[in-house]
């Protein structure tokens, strides 16, 4: 069991990320859908567990060592693949940077420290973490994603009266809200790309853990997985109902949310969100490390590269990457969504190996 939870926090710690914990993209994806978004929830954490049992056991029975290697397994079509692989590849890279910038300007506005002196502080920890592997990435989630996960329902718990008096006013007030970049207006196709771009971060890292994953748990784990997301997401949905009057406008509405609980409550969720930005990072830095090469030297100078000019990478407003690139980027992850869960070979020869 313990070996269970050491995965589902890794992989629990990849999918909610600074978007999630500061409340912007539960807001945008679910949030401003009123009810019907908490079945758009549900929706998502359904489609992301159903993801995470087939790609593990895509990689436990193939033996996959990178995305490469897992997208030419469940495609026929090597152009596509090709594409893919290099879109991909630029999604996560380009998250990697962001959160990098984001955690900079996260201490910058909150706490008026130089934005510079964070982005070194932050690339220096992103670079000693890549250097331990997966091994670095499973210790940074064990010990950080606890935290988060008992202060966020604790928070929801807290907020259960509030949430439950206004449940029936959720639908009037959020449809009177519109989005700064309105991308999507469907609840339905709201979940599904946001299982789909989180996917794309998520895979490299299932690849990764396939070393440490046992068969026989492998639906645990997702089970697990997907209802722990769950339980985050609404807790999260229930606490944005407080501020569903302002929170369009703010890029971490949490933040200004918990304000009316105290400010040590305030302060506490800013410690979540830059623990959730920095597992952020290198989740997406990892998964472009992986891609990029499998050699030591090869990763290693990769890994100075990306953390070296991330340093120097401008300030993008982090709503704006939330808002319009996560959704086009979720109709490519949608693709390789639908080749992952298509592929029925690897199921037939798990049935045989378990009538064996």
């Amino acid at each position: 069991m313990k070996n269970i939870l050491k995965v589902v926090l890794v992989i629990i710690g990849t999918l909610i990320g600074a978007g999630f914990a500061s409340g912007k993209e539960v807001y945008i994806f679910f949030n401003k859908y009123g009810t019907l978004g908490l079945y758009g929830m549900i929706l998502s954490g359904v489609i992301l567990a159903l993801v995470i049992f087939k790609v593990l056991k895509i990689t436990k029975d193939n033996k996959i060592n990178n995305y490469k290697e897992l997208i030419t397994e469940v495609s026929k079509y090597k152009k596509l693949n090709k594409i893919l692989n290099n879109i991909i590849n630029i999604f996560l890279l380009m998250s990697f940077f962001i959160m990098v910038s984001g955690f900079a300007s996260y201490f910058y506005e909150q706490l008026n420290i130089n934005s510079l002196v964070m982005s070194i502080i932050m690339a220096v920890l992103c670079f000693i973490t890549f250097n331990k592997s997966m091994d670095g990435i499973t210790k940074a989630n064990t010990i950080l994603i606890p935290f988060l996960i008992i202060f966020i329902i604790v928070a929801a718990i807290m907020n259960s009266k509030y949430f439950i008096d206004n449940f029936n006013y959720m639908d009037s007030i959020s449809t009177n809200i519109d989005s700064e970049f309105e991308i999507i207006n469907n609840w339905i196709i709201s979940a599904v790309l946001y299982a789909s771009y989180n996917s794309i971060i998520l895979i490299p890292i299932l690849i990764g853990l396939q070393d440490i994953v046992e068969r026989k748990n492998i639906a645990k784990i997702s089970i697990i997985t997907g209802g722990t997301f769950i339980v985050l997401g609404i807790s999260l949905y229930s606490l944005l109902t407080r501020g569903q009057a302002y929170i369009q406008y703010l890029d971490i509405p949490i933040i200004s949310i918990m304000n009316q609980f105290g400010n040590a409550y305030s302060n506490i969720y800013g410690v979540i969100v830059a623990i959730a930005i920095f597992t952020s990072a290198i989740s997406a830095g990892y998964g472009f490390l992986e891609n990029f090469g499998r050699s030591k030297s090869k990763y290693k100078n990769a890994a100075i590269a990306i953390c070296g000019i991330s340093i120097f990478v401008a300030m993008i407003k982090f709503s704006y990457l939330v808002e319009i690139l996560y959704p086009i980027f979720g109709l490519l992850g949608f693709i390789q969504i639908i080749l992952i869960l298509k592929t029925n070979k690897v199921l037939k020869k798990w049935e045989k190996t378990d009538i064996k």
